[in-house]
């Protein structure tokens, strides 16, 4: 129950900075406060009540290679940046344009991320524990 309270207020306090944050405030380090408190406030609901809609097995899956995109999706967005100008001259509406370059760059960097995940972050983890439980007997 406590969970699907802190969810709650999010989710009213997030409606509200979106309709009053516009009018009213639109610089304020008490509304940056503000914000971060309701994301802290989805954290500990979510943790203390996971929902299906959001904690499933895809956002678990972008939450295990989301290091692995952080660290490469600037480099391959950049290698692959002489491809968006084509989309374009091909599609007239740019909406279109963007939606279907961010569609390449999606399919590109997931499979990408989840090969370095595998091959680099696993195993270099593990190595991390091996390490540590070696030291630790020591």
């Amino acid at each position: 129950m406590v969970g699907y309270l802190l969810i709650a207020v999010f989710l009213v306090g997030h409606l509200g900075i979106s309709y009053y944050a516009s009018t009213v405030v639109k610089e304020s380090v008490y509304l940056e406060y503000l914000q971060a408190t309701l994301y802290a406030c989805l954290l500990l609901g979510l943790s203390i009540s996971p929902t299906q809609l959001i904690v499933n097995r895809l956002t678990t899956f972008f939450g295990k290679i989301s290091y692995s995109v952080y660290l490469s999706h600037a480099t391959i967005i950049i290698f692959i940046s002489p491809v968006y100008p084509l989309i374009y001259r091909v599609v007239d509406n740019v909406s279109i344009g963007f939606a279907l370059s961010r569609l390449l760059a999606f399919m590109v960097i997931v499979p990408l991320s989840y090969l370095t995940f595998k091959f680099i972050e696993l195993p270099t983890l593990q190595l991390g524990r091996d390490i540590a439980a070696n030291y630790s007997k020591t």
